[in-house]
């Protein structure tokens, strides 16, 4: 069964009707890259910018409708409310998630532009939902009936951390609260995309003859190779692999590291401070001193406290095998290059 047709089987599981189906969504291409089978995997390799526009702009369609489903939901159900909510979570999650992969390792300008832009707009679509008043107060409603008491207690845990993540978005707060977190997550995610695309359009090149690209593959090579009898690596995600699992010489790894981590190193230590800033006052909006307290709530840890606990005990508990990992290694370089 196509994607496409999980994604009607949804609709229609939520009331919905054909014409209202075929009145509201983008049909997905049968020859899209994403339109699979379930279980099967994307086919990546023929994945374009148009075919990730299609994709995404069908999820997006798709998240739309089924959230104004459940907004209209006389009585709602685990079925007709929180089922097709985390199926729209999932999918939208992975349709963002795919864009930005696809951003960071496409070698295809177009791809990359394409996937940089719908998942942002996926961000955008995300940030609206979460913070849906209406959508809550339905999510509530359930949580309030005597449906919800009849759960089982995996099914709760399942509506619990539903309802905890939109209030973790902020959907509680008052109207004006609200929108300046909003703000504060789109500008967030403004300067998180700008960090990303400075260190993508960095340019940098690592220039290597012979003798330094020993051990690099030839088909790799002759990609890079130029006029004079050189080749000029760009670093970037797609090269990373190639270069520091094959390079023979240790000089030509640390140079090629050397200018991967530093890649838009200028420009984004402005935007790291701006993130800082503007990450601590979302922190101050939501109740908490800082932006690690807010952004541990839903996960594990729960606190700075815990993580920092379990750092240290870590790190007492693992120092003495670390130091004689580092004397193997020691011992590995001496051998291979001559270096203490």
């Amino acid at each position: 069964m196509k994607k496409l047709t999980v994604g009607l089987v949804l609709l229609s599981l939520m009331n919905c009707s054909e014409k209202e189906t075929e009145k509201n969504l983008v049909q997905l291409p049968r020859d899209n890259p994403f339109n699979v089978s379930l279980n099967e995997p994307f086919d990546y390799a023929n994945v374009t910018g148009e075919s990730i526009e299609d994709y995404v702009t069908f999820e997006m369609d798709i998240a739309s409708q089924t959230i104004e489903d459940i907004k209209n939901e006389s009585n709602p159900t685990l079925e007709n409310t929180f089922l097709p909510f985390d199926a729209v979570v999932n999918n939208l999650g992975q349709a963002g998630r795919n864009s930005f992969m696809l951003y960071w390792t496409s070698t295809d300008s177009i791809t990359r532009a394409k996937g940089l832009d719908y998942s942002q707009k996926v961000d955008s679509l995300s940030t609206e939902i979460s913070s849906d008043k209406i959508l809550f107060k339905q999510f509530k409603t359930f949580a309030a009936s005597e449906d919800y008491s009849k759960l089982n207690d995996r099914r709760k845990r399942f509506v619990d951390d539903i309802i905890d993540d939109f209030k973790q978005s902020g959907v509680s707060l008052t109207d004006d609260k609200l929108s300046k977190v909003n703000s504060l997550k789109a500008e967030i995610t403004d300067l998180t995309s700008q960090y990303s695309t400075n260190m993508n359009t960095a340019n940098l090149v690592l220039t290597l003859d012979e003798t330094g690209a020993e051990g690099l593959p030839e088909s790799f090579k002759d990609t890079y190779a130029t006029e004079k009898e050189t080749y000029e690596i760009p670093a970037q995600p797609s090269t990373r692999g190639p270069v520091m699992d094959n390079a023979m010489h240790s000089e030509t790894r640390k140079a090629y590291q050397m200018l991967y981590s530093n890649r838009g190193a200028e420009k984004n230590l402005d935007i790291l401070n701006q993130l800082v800033e503007k990450r601590y006052q979302l922190s101050q909006l939501m109740g908490n001193d800082s932006y690690a307290e807010f952004n541990l709530i839903p996960k594990m840890a729960k606190n700075p406290e815990t993580v920092w606990k379990f750092i240290n005990d870590l790190v007492a508990e693992s120092k003495d095998k670390a130091i004689q990992d580092i004397d193997v290694l020691k011992t590995a370089r001496k051998k291979l290059n001559n270096i203490n």
